[in-house]
């Protein structure tokens, strides 16, 4: 409790992550399947918790409810989040990822006292990992979802590169903007593969989405890597190579692909090996 605060910037120093995320994430997000028109009202907290041991209510529908003093529209699951905050702490109604539970950390901080913020964190640890459990969420290769737009988006940069090319063969453009040029174009492919990345897992109820939204483990590029597209590379002088990876892991690259792909890995090995000595140096 005497060591809940960043000597930095004053920020609760309690690291919020994985289980412990995925599990408050899982209770109150908004499962696409659990979604009913019909509301079902319940008297009390533990009526409702009756219902779901019953098997009649998931932890993610919709309920009206009477907690913290007043009748609520909520779900289960965000109700037994609110249970585990101090008894005169405001209801808090959010889906909780990992942003919103260090803000939630945060005030409790803020209004009442360390020793407070510490066993709330205690609780919802507790909380997180019997339903992470529930949840059951694991990974595999077929969870990784292939979409036929991602071809759509290679193709217009194949396009785009090929006009750049023309344009520098007719002399219009140096050597040096035709490099750069190529490069930016691949950077724009690929940064609009992942917005929509970023929109399909939005609507999406699997393993991976509930990961990535949740901030529990990966994010939107880590997905891109594994189902999408690979992308530039860099050498191991921090060059771009303007032959982007078209393929994703999980169909494989072909031979040139996985060339290119190997000095990407090199540059990592060279930067751990120099970048050590240079942040000693700096200390």
């Amino acid at each position: 409790t005497n060591n809940l605060l960043k000597p930095a910037d004053g920020a609760p120093v309690l690291n919020i992550g994985q289980d412990v995320v995925l599990g408050n994430y899982y209770l109150t997000y908004e499962k696409p399947n659990a979604q009913t028109d019909e509301v079902k009202a319940y008297s009390s907290v533990y009526e409702a918790e009756m219902a779901y041991d019953a098997g009649k209510l998931q932890l993610q529908s919709p309920i009206r409810i009477f907690a913290k003093g007043e009748i609520r529209n909520t779900t289960l699951g965000r109700v037994f989040f609110n249970e585990i905050l101090p008894e005169d702490f405001p209801y808090d109604n959010n889906i909780q990822n990992k942003k919103q539970l260090k803000k939630v950390l945060a005030q409790i901080f803020q209004n009442y006292d360390a020793e407070e913020t510490a066993k709330t964190a205690d609780r919802m640890k507790g909380l997180a990992f019997r339903f992470a459990t529930v949840a059951a969420v694991s990974t595999g290769k077929d969870d990784y979802v292939s979409f036929d737009e991602i071809a759509e988006f290679v193709a217009e940069g194949d396009a785009k590169a090929a006009l750049i090319s023309d344009q520098y063969d007719q002399g219009l453009i140096t050597e040096d903007e035709r490099y750069s040029l190529t490069v930016n174009n691949w950077r724009g492919v690929d940064g609009r593969v992942e917005k929509f990345l970023v929109e399909k897992l939005s609507d999406m109820d699997t393993s991976i989405s509930v990961m990535v939204n949740s901030g529990a483990r990966g994010d939107i590029s880590n997905v891109k890597l594994a189902s999408a597209m690979i992308g530039i590379q860099v050498d191991a002088a921090n060059r771009e190579i303007e032959l982007p990876i078209r393929s994703n892991f999980k169909k494989g690259l072909s031979s040139l692909e996985a060339f290119v792909a190997t000095r990407g890995s090199r540059k990592g090995l060279i930067d751990t090996a120099l970048k050590t000595a240079d942040s000693g140096y700096l200390t």
